[in-house]
């Protein structure tokens, strides 16, 4: 082989290795979908031997037409069979608002991405064995497979686990602290509480606002210099205060953004962006701010 063959050859699958790294790619438990009549969760009429995946969530379902935003491509390690650009036509298995292949799930947020909720239940126990609705989990599944996938696509006869890349998903560098990681601290005086269903992960920490230096922190160690996001999670309630002050250390110093944690909570909310260097980087909650209320620290995400 000549040079510039070899030379083109190293280009091509160092192109294709760098188009891989932008999305995910998850091994996942795979079952028959079957239900040849049935009407999907986007109102598909399934036909027989017919060509879809479901995932549990409708974060990744696409409408009923030819435009297909959710694709996942598909291999089949036990017998090297691929299928590339499967459309994503119904919401199952087990869960429906399980979008185990974001940073950001919807639900079980304590758990790893990447991890269906319904393979930990089956595998670790995890919510007491059982999905969303309280049935115990009688298989890992985190993926579904329409007849003609499984059978023609994949080469399936049994259920199976998979790799399953999901092609609307970046991999990207977001980075999240939860107040039940390593990178938080903050001292006794914030207490620790779970009674707010919009909290991330969980629990939360909260202090009464008051005029003294007791600040929550959020340390995160970023992997480049670039400009990031920095945005906040909070529980939200009456007793909130409405100017909690947090504080984000960056390149240029330090910028204090107060929030009304009374409104907007169980989301993320954007602090601004800032030019931060790699490696070790801070958000602070300081809880000096107008007594009569709670400071709430939750979650802190650098995107």
């Amino acid at each position: 082989m000549n040079t510039k063959l070899l030379l083109a050859t190293g280009m091509l699958l160092l192109a294709s290795m760098q188009a891989s790294e932008a999305q995910v790619t998850y091994r996942i438990f795979a079952t028959r979908e079957g239900l040849v009549g049935g009407t999907t969760a986007n109102g598909h009429i399934i036909k027989t031997r017919d060509k879809f995946v479901a995932l549990p969530s409708r974060r990744g379902l696409n409408a009923n037409d030819s435009t297909y935003t959710y694709t996942v491509n598909l291999y089949n390690p036990a017998n090297g069979k691929r299928k590339n650009g499967v459309p994503v036509w119904d919401v199952g298995p087990w869960n429906t608002k399980d979008d185990y292949w974001n940073i950001d799930r919807e639900m079980w947020k304590d758990l790893p991405r990447g991890k269906p909720e319904a393979q930990a239940a089956y595998q670790n126990g995890y919510n007491g064995g059982k999905d969303q609705f309280g049935r115990t989990v009688l298989n890992p599944a985190g993926i579904d497979l329409a007849d003609g996938t499984f059978w023609d696509d994949m080469g399936m006869v049994n259920n199976g686990w998979i790799d399953v890349t999901f092609n609307w998903v970046s991999a990207g560098s977001t980075i999240i602290v939860d107040n039940s990681a390593s990178g938080f601290n903050a001292s006794a005086n914030w207490a620790t509480a779970t009674s707010s269903t919009d909290k991330y992960g969980t629990n939360y920490r909260y202090r009464s606002a008051t005029p003294v230096s007791d600040q929550a922190t959020w340390s995160v160690s970023l992997p480049s210099t670039k400009t990031y996001t920095v945005s906040a999670w909070w529980p939200q309630g009456s007793n909130r205060s409405q100017t909690a002050p947090y504080i984000v250390y960056h390149s240029g110093g330090t910028t204090t953004k107060s929030v009304n944690q009374q409104i907007n909570g169980g989301k993320w909310n954007s602090l601004g962006s800032f030019t931060m260097s790699g490696g070790a980087n801070q958000v602070r909650l300081s809880c000096w701010t107008t007594t009569g209320f709670v400071v709430m620290a939750d979650a802190i995400r650098w995107q």
